[in-house]
């Protein structure tokens, strides 16, 4: 594969990411087939998807944090 689908990919991974973070959304949903067509095994797309929701989740979960605009108490 060549360098710009890879940048492409890294792009289209950072939009989706950074949007469906801000709604609380993980975007697995999308790059398992975005992977799949780029040519990644289906056995290594899912597990890429998910960890890279665990990264961008876990940064908008900071930033929420820092903010004080996640209200911790339960029940």
């Amino acid at each position: 594969m060549s360098i710009t689908i890879y940048v492409v990919s890294a792009v289209l991974v950072f939009i989706f990411s950074g949007l469906l973070a801000m709604a609380g959304l993980g975007a697995a949903f999308l790059f398992v087939p975005l992977f799949y067509y780029l040519g990644v095994p289906l056995a290594e797309a899912t597990p890429t998807a998910l960890l890279l929701n665990v990264v961008s989740l876990l940064f908008a979960t900071i930033n929420y944090w820092r903010g004080k605009l996640i209200n911790w108490r339960v029940g």
